[in-house]
């Protein structure tokens, strides 16, 4: 079998929705198609509600 080029996306199971080591391959395909500035934009914006959500769980921590 021949060897792929180590910038070619090695995909896994009947749908190759993920690479090899589960990593969504449509998202960063998604991402890409994007412009800069979009790309910060939603990566602020999923950070942000990652970080809310941590103050959320911390917060029902301390209450319980």
């Amino acid at each position: 079998m021949a060897q792929s080029s180590s910038n070619e996306i090695k995909r896994t199971g009947s749908n190759d929705l993920e690479d090899e080591r589960g990593v969504d391959v449509a998202q960063i395909q998604a991402q890409l198609r994007m412009s800069v500035p979009e790309r910060v934009r939603t990566m602020v914006a999923i950070a942000n509600t990652k970080i809310a959500m941590q103050e959320a769980a911390k917060n029902q921590s301390v209450v319980d």
